[in-house]
């Protein structure tokens, strides 16, 4: 009797063993959580081609394979390369917060999504998110994103283009840009191609502007080009934006101003008798294409023949505009000239133009 109750002492208390390790167990394994095996299922873009600085959209799909309850502690991290070479460039940003480079991150046991932008110029980035849950099966997953950082090409559009003028006059180009992305300003550069200017004055809105030097335009803008010098010559337009470049080039023509003139010669009469001098005076002036600005005359009268002709040879200089005709008091000869005797009048414009008319 005292033996059976012994062994049913020892019974109970092997029992209560049991289910104490028993409940112990079930509480510990309530608290770990079973294996919660996963599959990051895909990372993907909208637009796999941005522009810097734009934030893209990056959404991210989980898929649990786990039919019971199980841990879902995920954790995330990424890094960037940039042309195959890791960088720091780029933030991946997830619920308002820019995650930083390797760093683990929460995220929800569910699909969701972040946004990256980059300030880089150009390029393409692999973003490599790396999942992690170290109750799963496999503890590790990865998804990489590929984005190539572009940008549209600059278009550069004529509105006007006054590349056919006189030396001295002033041509108007007037050009609308578009491309290069939305961020940043254009920066202009005028190149005269082969270092061939004519001597031209360069303005750029209103400001004088030095050839190949830089200078930062809107999306639409004006220059001004007066060449001082007769001649042709290529000048580059040339844009850059954000590393990306559009050249347009134009012909320029500096044309020579021509012009045609009559001589002829008028007697002096004092007191209704002719003197022994007479006046050369050139009337009927004419200008090719109406042009009559900015020209200089330089007026000489000369001679050949038996005898010396009694005069100082005059020029005229700083002639501008249209000049009317008027007599040259200081071209005056005798009026007994022998035969063979010839009085010629040459003009010369400050650009290398000249016609000689004899009487």
């Amino acid at each position: 009797m005292i033996n059976f109750k012994k062994k049913t002492k020892k019974i109970v208390l092997l029992l209560v063993s049991v289910f104490l390790f028993t409940a112990c167990n079930d509480d510990d394994k309530e608290e770990k959580g079973a294996p919660c095996d996963y599959t990051f299922v895909s990372a993907t873009v909208a637009n796999t081609t941005v522009e810097v600085n734009t934030p893209q959209v990056i959404k991210l799909n989980i898929t649990k394979t786990n039919s019971e309850t199980c841990d879902t502690a995920y954790k995330m991290s990424y890094k960037v390369m940039l042309d195959d070479v890791e960088t720091t460039d780029g933030v991946f940003t997830y619920n308002n917060v820019a995650q930083a480079h390797g760093e683990k991150f929460n995220i929800p046991a569910t699909n969701f999504e972040g946004s990256f932008a980059s300030s880089q110029v150009g390029g393409t980035y692999k973003i490599i998110f790396t999942i992690v849950n170290d109750k799963a099966a496999t503890a590790t997953q990865t998804k990489e994103v590929s984005l190539d950082y572009t940008y549209p090409p600059i278009v550069i559009t004529p509105l006007v283009e006054e590349n056919v003028l006189y030396a001295k006059q002033t041509g108007v180009f007037k050009y609308a840009l578009a491309g290069g992305g939305t961020l940043g300003n254009y920066k202009l550069t005028i190149i005269p191609v082969g270092g061939i200017d004519l001597g031209a004055e360069l303005t750029i809105g209103n400001a004088e502007v030095v050839f190949e030097n830089s200078v930062e335009v809107n999306n639409e803008f004006k220059l001004f080009i007066r060449p001082t010098e007769v001649g042709e010559t290529t000048y580059k337009i040339q844009i850059e934006k954000n590393g990306i470049m559009e050249t347009r080039s134009v012909s320029f023509n500096s044309k020579m101003p021509k012009f045609d003139f009559e001589v002829m010669a008028t007697p002096i009469v004092i007191n209704g008798s002719l003197t022994q001098y007479a006046y050369l005076k050139y009337t009927n002036m004419t200008f090719l294409d109406n042009y009559t600005e900015h020209i200089k005359y330089t007026l000489t009268p000369s001679s050949t023949g038996g005898t010396t002709i009694a005069y100082t040879p005059t020029s005229m200089i700083n002639v501008t505009g249209v000049p009317m005709p008027f007599v040259l008091n200081g071209f005056k000869y005798g009026t007994l000239m022998q035969a063979g005797t010839v009085l010629k009048l040459t003009i010369t414009n400050e650009f290398g133009y000249s016609i000689t008319k004899q009487l």
